[in-house]
């Protein structure tokens, strides 16, 4: 899990935005009670999060929890050194006020929101202040800009036949796009102070996101945006927003350009075919043995070191390898299909046939979609894994 790729970070996130903001301890507490001070400092800390992270608010759709965080999907986030030691010192404090709160005063429930939120908030302040990954997150400095405006395309709100985006909404995604070049300007400031420190991407990384991505949202910003605004914008002030767009995107796409050309210069002898100059040529993939014990204990309450948790998981993975081919062999069979003899070929031959099940057209993929979508919804009712209103519609 990396704090700067935000999608890893979203699942426990939401699902502590949900419980700080949206569950009601039972039975309610009185006004000064550890639950309700826990609440207001998790309220707090969620809607600052999403203000701080504009990508994982437009994905979350924080303006429909806080309105005031409506404005921040016309924005990047901050990843300038200035910043992120500010976001340090807000975490830190924020770490204080949740220490202050007794768990032993706390209901269940509170009690892991709490731990939840602590354990966030050392995962963040740890890949700042030891792992320095700011300082070599290539791949997110590449793929933030293009997830934050893909994520706010399909939120938009249906305006007609085939049209989609209010004013507002566009002028949020102009103001997005025009803060492409400065993203990227911090990302080439902070990879040069990882580079003078020997903190650099993985190889792989430098060619996959340093060349080949950085072109390809370069076209993206120079074309198909404009394209899909083309098609999708409505109303009196169509020209206009498309003329701020045609604008801010040229902008955006020089900046690919550029940030491209850094890469290219700095860490490539060659690009064509890529070569990797010496000095980063070496395998950065590994986060070592010492960070996955500390993400282990932290993130997920483990305390079984690494090589033992490997040493344990070996037989789990044979069984589960046996009990694989047992069940390829079992579907085989129902449908009469010669598998080879070989057990994971045999499984591979199974999901190979499996997978020419696949929706037929846009109509009944979404249909699929739907019905899954409406069984999950049931089942939480069910289960009662969510408190799902009654009035709640997909």
């Amino acid at each position: 899990m990396k704090t700067m790729k935000p999608v890893r970070l979203l699942l426990p996130f939401a699902l502590l935005a949900l419980s700080a903001c949206s569950r009601e301890p039972t039975p309610a507490p009185a006004g000064d009670s550890p639950d309700v001070k826990l609440k207001k400092t998790l309220s707090a800390y969620v809607t600052e999060f999403l203000r701080r992270n504009p990508t994982t608010n437009t994905y979350l759709g924080g303006a429909g929890l806080d309105p005031s965080l409506r404005d921040v999907d016309g924005t990047l986030r901050d990843y300038s050194q200035t910043a992120l030691e500010d976001e340090d010192r807000w975490l830190t404090d924020t770490t204080s006020t949740l220490d202050a709160i007794d768990p032993t005063g706390l209901s269940t429930g509170a009690r892991i929101d709490r731990d939840v939120a602590l354990a966030q908030i050392r995962f963040m302040l740890r890949q700042h202040q030891v792992r320095r990954y700011q300082e070599r997150a290539l791949d997110t400095y590449v793929s933030e800009p293009f997830r934050a405006l893909d994520w706010q395309l399909q939120g938009m709100t249906e305006t007609g036949s085939g049209t989609y985006g209010t004013a507002e909404e566009w002028t949020l995604v102009v103001n997005r796009v025009r803060a492409i070049p400065r993203f990227l300007a911090t990302a080439e400031a902070q990879l040069e102070i990882g580079r003078a420190a020997g903190r650099t991407p993985d190889r792989r990384m430098l060619e996959r996101d340093g060349l080949n991505s950085t072109d390809a949202n370069a076209k993206y910003f120079g074309d198909t945006l404009v394209k899909l605004a083309t098609e999708r914008v409505s109303g009196p002030e169509k020209e206009r927003t498309l003329t701020e767009l045609r604008d801010a995107t040229k902008l955006a796409a020089d900046a690919y350009r550029a940030f491209h050309t850094y890469i290219a210069r700095t860490y490539f002898e060659s690009v064509t075919p890529p070569k990797v100059k010496e000095a980063f040529a070496a395998d950065r993939y590994a986060m070592g043995e010492d960070e996955y014990d500390w993400a282990t204990k932290n993130n997920f309450r483990i305390d079984v070191p690494a090589a033992r948790l490997f040493d344990e998981a070996w037989p789990i993975v044979q069984a589960t390898q046996a009990q694989m081919i047992e069940l390829a062999r079992a579907i085989g069979q129902e449908h009469k299909w010669k598998l080879p003899a070989d057990g994971p070929a045999a499984v591979r031959f199974v999901f190979d046939e499996l997978s020419k099940d696949y929706p037929k057209s846009d109509e009944e993929m979404i249909a699929w979609y739907r019905e899954s979508a409406t069984r999950l919804v049931e089942y939480g009712r069910k289960s009662g894994m969510f408190d799902v209103p009654a009035e709640y519609k997909l």
